[in-house]
Order: structure tokens, then sequence, then C-alpha cells
């Protein structure tokens, strides 16, 4: 037998393992037209492929053949010589872009460090872009994340100093490895309207929970974020340390309405034969999460009874409305429920698991209608498009109020209204109620506070318009030009349109039903006719201002004076409107065009300030709690004068008993007559005719003769700069109107 010659080096395949060549005649060479078989000396034509020689190999000696190697594939993101000299520098734009991108996706999606050494992750960026390296994971934990976070730091810190008021939400929670940490989210309003969150951390907390630790840790936040000179409020849970906290801290407290609705609630849960029925629809409800063949045979009544294919729901117990969306849901499925429990799959293979008799459905109907309100107002606090502490108050009366018990109410329901409003009763009773009534009022939508009885809604109001009183001494103190600082007044931004606080959109219909008659800027409990809602309607303050700056004008001509009213203008227009020398409006468009100058930077109101009150003939001043008071901004010294004297007497009239039975023609028609006689008689009109002649009449105690007549000493002195004429031209104008 001749010898197989080994196959040439530049024969690689695999088979060559198995097979050779015989050498020419003459051993001149390797005859290469056939391949010699190692194992069985057979001679396979070749070709130049080696699909015969393995074909061979496969059927004669398949255990001769070895698995084949697979081929060694290099990692992607392996650097080769191919792309060694174009790799991203790691302080170019490009990669510091991406590595932003990086620490951006790390931080949104609380990724773990880790993913910057996954596989796949490392094989989408390669193949987004081959040139960039991968920063590694302890370059992303001490540079990159850290930088990132100074600088959004920084964002927060800038945007926190520009807002004038910030509120802050503080809550301690437990992670699932048990550790403890506390949150402290802070929350304004921007120069746009909207409502700002930002969570200024999260920190670990080892030590133990007392008031006075958590004190400690407010107030360096407090200071790391400089926003003790801002004295923010706080709201926590109604926890005890969290109170301790909040006052050691020196912070308005504030507890949060949904934790305390969540507390109410889960005490009427509580009840034995409520949380007796939420067992059985628990224990149904986790059956049927457990079970395969359960949850093919619900879905498969579902079905057959056109129903939703809906899964069940099991409650949390630390979120009160899951038991009542668990009760819900049940009711919801309950004949698919019924039928799959009684079906033959199930009732060979589960027979602890019974079905709810008729009088447990009705009782849990009648537990998902009782607690609607709660549910409702709980959805409603928790949501964080809008501030909602003027809500409280009213929503918090509505409830009790709602939660009284009725005779055609269940023993059952009549359980659950009673352990709720034993529960709500006893909250807010501290000093944290004052502050959230005057929140209310300051709501257009619950001004009227029909909740409160009419002596605190009078102090309520009181301590608001103290409160405007002071402020509005504040801006004027701030207005004041100080030498030397004439010319840094703000540019003049016409061609900036006017941004108003946008509409709230209307998604608090739910709240509308539930607060149902509150939820009004209307009048507290007052039944009126046709014809008096009409006259209402005319004479609201916007109307009456507009109305009175037309009516006004031939007086105002007469002493060449221009006069406008600033109601429902542009921002040009408003800027000519106060270049008159007396303008008309109400307190809210005053202090609208006043916001546009401050925050909106809109140069319409220039150096211009409240002055004086105009009084209409309807609303008589103070009548109907200053709601309707007609404002008007001037400089000249007469017009303060006579405007300071006709409030004075207005606010005299006000003052007697007599207005409030509806007597007001009287000391009008009165006083309307004494005008006539200075008028006739032309008498001089200084301090003492007028108070005098006002207590003569009695339109004004005597009581109050020294307290008004040192009020009006000032204004009065003034008025030795204008003539008789004037004056009586402008009381006859007034004298008109009054009668």
């Amino acid at each position: 037998m001749s010898k197989i010659l080994e196959a040439p080096l530049s024969l690689k395949a695999d088979v060559w393992t198995h097979f050779g060549f015989k050498a020419k005649e003459g051993n001149q060479g390797i005859d290469k037209t056939n391949a010699i078989c190692k194992h069985c000396q057979a001679s396979i034509r070749y070709t130049g492929n080696t699909t015969n020689l393995r074909s061979h190999l496969q059927r004669h000696h398949a255990d001769k053949l070895a698995s084949p190697q697979p081929k060694k594939t290099r990692d992607p993101t392996q650097t080769t010589l191919d792309n060694t000299a174009s790799k991203l520098p790691s302080n170019s734009v490009r990669a510091q872009k991406i590595t932003e991108s990086v620490v951006h996706y790390i931080c949104k999606g609380l990724c773990p460090y880790s993913v910057v050494e996954n596989t796949g992750f490392r094989f989408m960026i390669n193949t987004l872009d081959p040139r960039y390296v991968i920063p590694t994971r302890s370059y992303m934990t001490d540079k990159a994340v850290p930088r990132i976070y100074d600088k959004v730091k920084d964002d927060v810190k800038s945007a926190l100093s520009s807002a004038p008021q910030v509120a802050l939400t503080c809550d301690g929670w437990t992670s699932r490895a048990t550790e403890a940490f506390v949150t402290i989210t802070c929350h304004y309003v921007d120069e746009e309207w909207e409502l700002m969150s930002h969570v200024l951390q999260t920190r670990a907390m080892h030590e133990t929970h007392t008031g006075s630790n958590i004190a400690e840790l407010l107030k360096a936040a407090l200071e790391e974020w400089d926003l003790v000179s801002k004295d923010p409020a706080i709201v926590t849970d109604n926890a005890a340390n969290m109170s301790v906290a909040a006052e050691l801290a020196g912070m308005l407290h504030f507890r949060c309405f949904a934790h305390t609705l969540n507390l109410a609630s889960q005490r009427a849960l509580k009840l034995p034969a409520v949380a007796r029925l939420l067992g059985r629809v628990r224990q149904i409800s986790t059956f049927f999460k457990r079970s395969i063949t359960a949850s093919h045979v619900l879905r498969q009544k579902q079905k057959l009874l056109e129903l939703p294919e809906h899964e069940l729901i099991t409650d949390v117990v630390t979120r009160w409305n899951s038991a009542h969306d668990m009760l819900e849901r049940f009711l919801e499925q309950q004949p698919a429920v019924s039928a799959s429990l009684l079906s033959n799959e199930l009732r060979k293979t589960e027979k602890e698991v019974c079905t709810l008799c008729e009088s447990d459905i009705t009782s849990a109907e009648e537990i998902v209608d009782a607690m609607k309100p709660m549910k409702i107002a709980t959805l409603v606090m928790s949501k964080e498009s809008s501030p909602t502490l003027s809500v409280v108050a009213p929503l918090h009366a509505q409830l009790i109020q709602d939660f009284q018990e009725s005779r055609a109410d269940s023993e059952i329901v009549k359980e659950i209204k009673a352990a709720i409003c034993q529960d709500l009763s006893k909250r807010y009773m501290d000093q944290q109620k004052e502050t959230m009534y005057v929140c209310s009022a300051l709501n257009p939508r619950f001004k009227a506070l029909p909740f409160l009885p009419d002596d605190e809604r009078e102090e309520i109001y009181l301590r608001i318009t103290a409160e405007a009183r002071r402020i509005q001494e504040l801006f004027q103190e701030e207005a004041k030009v100080i030498p030397g600082e004439e010319d840094n007044h703000v540019e003049d931004k016409d061609d900036i349109p006017a941004s108003p606080p946008p509409k709230k959109k209307k998604d608090l219909c739910c709240l509308a039903d539930l607060l149902g008659s509150t939820y009004s800027a209307g009048p507290a409990v007052r039944h009126r006719t046709t014809q008096a809602q009409a006259e209402e309607e005319m004479s609201s303050s916007p109307v009456l201002a507009e109305r009175d700056a037309k009516e006004w004008l031939g007086f105002y001509n007469e002493l060449n004076i221009t006069v406008d009213a600033n109601i429902n203008k542009s921002e040009s227009e408003l800027k000519k409107c106060y270049e008159c020398k007396v303008v008309y409006g109400t307190t809210v468009s005053f202090a609208a065009d006043w916001l546009r100058q401050r925050f909106l930077r809109q140069d319409i109101r220039s150096k211009r300030e409240f002055q004086c009150v105009i009084v209409d003939e309807v609303d008589s001043l103070m009548l109907d709690k200053g709601l309707e008071v007609v404002y008007l901004s001037t400089e000249i010294p007469l017009m303060e004068c006579l405007n300071g004297i006709l409030a004075e007497i207005w606010l005299i009239i006000n003052q007697l008993k007599r207005l409030e039975t509806g007597e007001i023609l009287g000391p009008v028609q009165l006083f309307s007559e004494l005008l006539s006689e200075i008028i006739t008689e032309n008498k001089k009109i200084d301090q003492d005719s007028i108070v005098q002649m006002a207590v003569e009449a009695g339109i004004m105690p005597t009581k109050y003769l020294k307290q008004t007549q040192e009020n009006m000493t000032n204004a009065l002195k003034q008025l030795d700069n204008a003539s008789v004429v004037q004056i009586v031209a402008f009381l006859t104008i007034f004298a008109k109107k009054i009668t």
C-alpha cells in the first residue's frame, strides 16, 4: 500500500486531518486529483472544495468526525487596529455630550452604576457611535454623576431664590432593604404661574426618628438650600415626631390632609363587620391571582358573560383606597367570580374558597357607596397640579357633614359614618385652622366661607383686610424713589404680550360634585330675587369703575383732569390708561397690574400707586365686606382729600346698625340734604363743619367724633388749596348720585 502524504499547509479545513494525497509516479510531487481517507484508504475525487470529503466522513466515519469548533468572535467594544486612530477623545464635545446623556439615563431611570458594564448596554452604545469609549463605573460614581448633580443643584437654587415664598413637604419612608430615609421636597409658583416641585434631598436616617433628630435634618436642609430667609411652611403626615420636628425647626406646620383621610378611612375599615367582609373578598382575589387554572376559568367566564376582562385587585395595607378598589372590582366581576367558583374545574380542587352570600354582596355595595366621598377627596388632594391648602377647610367641613348618620342608613353604614366623622372631627383644631380659613377666603370658589359661623367668618375677613393693608403700605414704602436712582426704572416692554395666570383645566368636576354649593364664589346663603341679582351684576366693581370713569368725565374735564378705567385692557392700553391723572379700577385690577409690573416686568404703571377710594352708591363701601369697592389712582391733592372725606362719610354711615336692617336710604338722603344746604349757602367746608353736621343730624354717633376728627385732619388741611367752586361742583355731582 502506497504511503499517504499529509495535505499541504495551505489547506486549512478541519477535514484534512482525516485525508491526505498519494504521490505521483516517480515521487514527483503530490497527486491532488484524489484525496485518500486515512481511515479506510478510500479514494475521493478532489475538485478544490471539501464537500465530497466531508460527506464521506459523515457517512462512513461519523464517530471520527469531531463537532466543528465555533469561530471566535471578538468583543464588539474591543479596540482594533481599524478604529484605534478614530476614537473620540474624552474631552471632546461629542464625547462629553454622550457621557452627559448616559448620566441622564442613569439618573432619570434610577439605574445602578453597573449599567455601564452591562454587555447589552455597551453593545448599544458601540452601535450608536463606535468611536465613543464608555467611562468606567468608578468614573460615573466619583465624577460624572456628582458633576451633573452640582449643576442641577445650582439651577434649582437659582429658581428657588427668585421665588417669593416656598413650601416644603417631608416624608419618612423605609426601603425594601429596611433602610430608613427622609425625603424633602420644595414647592413654589414660578413667574409663569406654574406650580413647580423639586426633590431637594433624600437622606438616610440611621438614628432614631425622634422629633429633635428630624428637626436637625430640616434645619440643615434649609441652610443648604438658602431657604431660611423665606420662612417656609412644611407639610408632613400626622405622626407626632413630625409635629415636634416642625415646632423645633420653627416652621409653620400643616398635616397632610390626604394622610388624614387615610387615617379616618382606615379606622372605618377596621370595624369588625367591614374587616370580616374585606377578608373574604381578599381571600377570593388572592386565590384567582395565585392559581393559573382559576385565572383561565375567570377569563372564560368574563367572555361568556361579556364582562370587562379585568383582573381582581388585592388591597394594600398602607393605602385605604386600594380596599375600596378591591371591593369595587369584585362587585364588577361578581357574576364571573361566582360562575368560576361553581365550575367543575375549581370545585374539585378548591373547596375552601367560598362565595359571598347575598347579604355580603349588599354590604359590599353599601361600603363602596359610603366610602366614595373619601376616595374622591383622596384623589383630589393627591394631585400636584395646583395648591390644595385652600380646599382643605371646606372639604373637611363638607365631609363631616356628609358622614352624619341618617335614618335610612343600614347598621354597617352607620358604623362607618360614625367612625369617620369621629376621627375627622378631632383634626385641625389648633392654630392651623385659622391659616386654612384665610387660604379658603382668598380662593374665589370658597371666599364666602359658608361652613363658618358669622363671627368666625367676620374675624377672618378682618384679618385679611389688615394683612392687605400692611402689604399695601409695605409696597408703597418700597415704591418710594431713592435719591440717585430715579432712572432705574424698568424697561419698556410693550412688545411682550401680557401673560395672565393660565386657566385651570376643568378636571375638578368631582370636587364640585362633592362640595356642592360650597364650591362657589357667591356669597354665603343669600336668597335673591331675579331683580336683585340683576342689580348686583350691574353694580359690580368692574362695571362701576368703567361707568364712573365715564359719568364723572364732565367734572374732570372742568378741572382739566384726564381720567380712565383700567378694566379689560391690553398692555398698551393699560400703559396709556396710567398716563391719565385719575385711574378708576378695582382691587383686583390694580393688584393684577401691580403683579404684571413686578413679576412680568411690564412697565404699565410706572411709579403709580394705590391712592384713594371712590365710593359707589349701590354697595356703600364696606356694606359687603369691601368686596365691591371701587378704587382710583391719582396724585392730585384735591382729589385725595375729597375722596378721603367721602370714604370717611361712608365709613360713618356703615357703622350704623340701621344699615343692617336695610334702611340705607334714610342716612343717605339725610346727608344729601346736608350737602344741598352747604351748596346753597356756599359755606366754607372744613373739618368741623362736615363732622359736626353729621353728628347733629344723627348720622354719626358722638363717640366717633374725636376719632374721625383726628383721622381727617391731614386730609382736610389740603382743602385750602382748592377753591370753593371746585369743592361745591364736586359735592353737587356726589349729591345727585346718592339721591
